[in-house]
């Protein structure tokens, strides 16, 4: 501003010049463009040291200068770069999963464009605290070092998956957020599952309402409290009726008391129960309502407790369904089955039809089983009968259960047992494990490939294998892994781009 001349003399003024000074910058920072393994494509990244580029675009000369070049800026000094990885007509490879159905259900893309994606392998499997509801994830890479044998690197596992978006592990979102392999989509996001989400219980009933409610009474004689949870929401407290002289009004009131609990701490929807056909019994069922993609999960009250006499959740021996449930992508590995319905939607007569003519069987019509690998090898086979537990003369009764009709919990023991005499003999080659009432085994080794013709059958009248057994002609052998790229096989993945 100009100054006051308040009386004479001479005056200054400062005024700017105009000349701005130069703010020096970094010389130390190197764009690189080239080309590289794997990597983000045409994205910059900040790179800090050598390390941290061979973590994300690999260490292999063979793909350009890129790395050599690298190496030589960090050594003499260099502090930061800015690396572009660029390719021709690069893509990423991916693979699309299939349920146990055959309807697409989820695609996994490899995070790097280019021949690495190729190596990606996932395997599924349904060994989770909720094994009709949840599926864990485990991802590795594949490949041959220079002696010619496979390694296993960069193996990632997510356990507890679910397909119902509204879940906290939801297998797109999780996938996509947390794995440095792959990201996860749906093939079709406007699918809508249908059918009902339950809880049942494996305490088979029987078929008279008079014992039926006998049953019941001496079990609520333990512990006469749920803790219940619908549609992933809260687990609520629950304390249930005990029975009068009516089935059908018992049936009536649980319901209402379950439905009142879930509305009284601010939970969604309610539930309905109901007795489902079992064999020659029934199965006490609890339904989300109304009629929706939910589940039911009964766990343990904190005092009290019903469940574990009532055999109602998967940790007493129930089973329990969720409706996205449908949309798991299959196991890999041969894998038995609970069921007979293509669409998985257990909302017929025939719910649990395989696992009912397993359960039903007589023990000593299983004296013996045969595994084929399905890719010409000699079949494994066991001539001698399984060391079952002791009790009882179907795969339902024991010691879980002193009633004729027996419970899975006894199933499930007997399902050990017959993973144990197929461990013996085939533990070096195929993994055996049982997921809930199902039965699992996955090969240890060979291929991606390997495993998507086996077939199990076993000798005295009862043929895992079959129509009458636990496993399904079609649906229950799977290819060990699933792979990105073109390469899967199988009828449970639709092959991805090269």
């Amino acid at each position: 501003m100009s100054p006051r001349l308040t009386y004479p003399g001479v005056y200054v003024q400062e005024k700017p010049s105009g000349v701005r000074t130069i703010t020096g910058v970094a010389t130390s920072t190197t764009l690189f463009v080239g080309m590289a393994r794997s990597g983000p494509l045409e994205e910059p990244v900040a790179i800090r040291s050598v390390d941290q580029f061979e973590q994300i675009f690999g260490a292999d000369t063979g793909y350009g200068e890129m790395v050599a070049q690298m190496r030589q800026y960090f050594l003499n000094g260099g502090g930061e770069a800015i690396v572009v990885r660029i390719a021709s007509g690069a893509s990423a490879a991916s693979v699309t999963l299939r349920n146990s159905a055959g309807t697409e259900v989820l695609v996994l893309t490899a995070r790097s464009a280019g021949v690495m994606g190729r190596e990606i392998r996932a395997m599924v499997d349904y060994d989770t605290p909720t094994p009709e509801i949840s599926f864990n994830i485990e991802l590795f890479r594949r490949s041959i070092d220079a002696n010619g044998a496979t390694v296993i690197s960069e193996a990632e596992f997510f356990g507890d998956l679910s397909m119902d978006p509204a879940s906290p592990r939801y297998a797109p979102v999780v996938l996509s957020q947390n794995s440095a392999l792959v990201t996860a989509a749906l093939p079709d996001p406007a699918f809508t599952p249908d059918g009902e989400g339950f809880s049942q219980s494996g305490l088979i009933l029987p078929a008279d309402d008079t014992d039926a409610l006998d049953r019941i009474s001496t079990a609520l004689a333990v512990g006469n409290r749920l803790s219940v949870a619908v549609a992933g929401g809260v687990a609520v407290p629950v304390v249930l009726p005990m029975p009068g002289a009516s089935l059908a009004a018992w049936l009536g009131q649980v319901s209402d008391a379950i439905s009142a609990a879930l509305v009284a701490f601010g939970q969604p929807g309610g539930v309905e129960a109901s007795l489902a056909p079992f064999g020659t019994g029934r199965a006490l069922r609890l339904t989300a309502t109304p009629v929706a993609p939910e589940s039911v999960v009964v766990t343990a009250a904190a005092q009290a407790d019903a469940s574990r006499a009532l055999h109602l959740g998967s940790a007493a021996g129930g089973v329990e369904i969720s409706v996205h449930a449908r949309f798991r992508p299959a196991p890999t590995g041969f894998t038995t089955a609970l069921h007979s319905l293509e669409d998985d939607s257990f909302a017929a007569a025939s719910d649990f039809a395989r696992l009912i003519s397993f359960a039903t069987a007589d023990r000593a019509t299983l004296t013996g089983w045969t595994l084929a690998d399905g890719e010409g090898g000699a079949p494994v086979s066991s001539v001698a009968a399984p060391a079952f537990p002791e009790g009882g003369t179907t795969f339902l009764e024991g010691p879980a259960s002193d009633a004729p009709e027996g419970a899975l919990r006894n199933t499930a023991r007997h399902l050990d047992a017959l993973a144990a005499s197929l461990a013996t003999q085939l533990g070096t080659l195929w993994n055996v494990r049982r997921f809930g009432l199902r039965l699992s085994l996955s090969p240890r080794f060979g291929s991606s490939n390997t495993g998507a013709g086996a077939t199990l059958t076993t000798a005295g009248g009862l043929d895992l294998g079959a129509a009458t057994g636990m496993a399904h002609a079609v649906r229950a052998a799977n290819v060990g892994a699933y792979a990105l790229g073109s390469s899967g096989a199988g009828a449970f993945q639709t092959p991805g781009a090269a």
